[in-house]
């Protein structure tokens, strides 16, 4: 299972040196992202996502690259529980701040992000992924 990291918060990489090992516990969970150059399968990589008020790192590996035009669709898998637990935590944070910006820019509606959290948990919270293995 990979979360669709939405395109309206940006999302940054550094791709890493050696290969991180890995250590498959079950169904691979991870963030999917757009790219706008290929990134080969098996690499390690950092992702950086800034969040009001706060900056999220996490390394992971590269589980899969497609072209889907004009950039390219990537998987990112994270092995180890306790990152798996707080990219999922931050994934629920942009959903919710993605949330808000298309209300903003599809309907003209400004809420607070107290308020999109409400409206979004509501609506998508029931169907959000869980961290598994």
């Amino acid at each position: 299972m990979y979360i669709h990291h939405p395109n309206e918060i940006p999302l940054h990489y550094r791709l890493q040196q050696g290969t991180p090992p890995h250590r498959s516990q079950g169904e691979e969970w991870g963030l999917r992202f757009a790219a706008n150059e290929p990134i080969p399968p098996g690499s390690s990589i950092e992702i950086e996502i800034q969040l009001p008020n706060h900056c999220v790192h996490a390394c992971g590996r590269v589980a899969w690259c497609d072209p889907c035009h004009p950039h390219y669709e990537v998987g990112v898998c994270f092995d180890d529980p306790q990152t798996r637990f707080m990219v999922r935590m931050m994934e629920q944070v942009c959903q919710i701040e993605g949330y808000r910006e298309r209300m903003r820019r599809q309907n003209g509606r400004s809420l607070s992000r107290e308020q999109a959290a409400l409206e979004w948990i509501d609506h998508h919270a029931a169907s959000f992924p869980s961290v598994t293995g």
